[in-house]
């Protein structure tokens, strides 16, 4: 089995993680593996610096649940100073800004089992979609790469309606593939 990433032990609030995307295209990414995930080719091609990983020395608490994983789009909602400091911000510690920026909670990493580990990494890809046009049809930018966007998750209801009312498409189809085994069975 190929070795996950860990973070550092000893860390400061923000580190790069480059040995994620690394690791990606030794698993996932990699049709030869077998946990290989034709899903995520949209971003086969970016490079760490394009699609980049950061270890959070924790997660944060947000409407009453603990994130340990986000993917985002940077963007800069200032100009001036204020916006030069945060490009700055991004460089030192990534080299540039990059076109998806996905943060892990180091403790959370440190903790979870390889497949755990795996499931959070390719739950946050899953964030990112290729980029529809105006007419629908994939959208690329001028070096052939995939536009890419972010997507909410298939299945936002509260469990509560679900007992009440009973779900829409996406809890049935969820509860569809929760009735299955699993593709993959990772030992940790």
């Amino acid at each position: 089995m190929i070795k996950r990433p860990m973070p550092p032990e000893d860390m400061p609030m923000f580190v790069a993680a480059p040995e994620i995307y690394e690791w990606l295209h030794d698993t996932i990414f990699n049709p030869d593996h077998a946990w290989y995930n034709a899903d995520h080719e949209h971003v086969f091609d970016y490079q760490v610096n394009e699609l980049a990983f950061m270890w959070a020395h924790s997660g944060f608490d947000k409407a009453g649940k603990r994130v340990i994983g986000q993917c985002e789009k940077p963007m800069f909602m200032a100009g001036g100073w204020k916006r030069e400091r945060q490009i700055m911000w991004f460089e030192d510690m990534l080299g540039e800004v990059p076109d998806m920026l996905i943060t892990l909670d180091a403790q959370y990493c440190r903790e979870c089992s390889y497949s755990d580990f795996a499931a959070l990494v390719e739950h946050e890809l899953y964030h990112i979609v290729h980029k529809l046009d105006n007419y629908g049809a994939p959208s690329f930018r001028s070096d052939g790469k995939p536009r890419l966007d972010l997507v909410s998750h298939d299945v936002e209801e509260f469990n509560g309606v679900v007992r009440r009312y009973g779900g829409d498409e996406a809890v049935m189809k969820m509860t569809d593939l929760q009735n299955q085994e699993p593709e993959l069975k990772i030992d940790d």
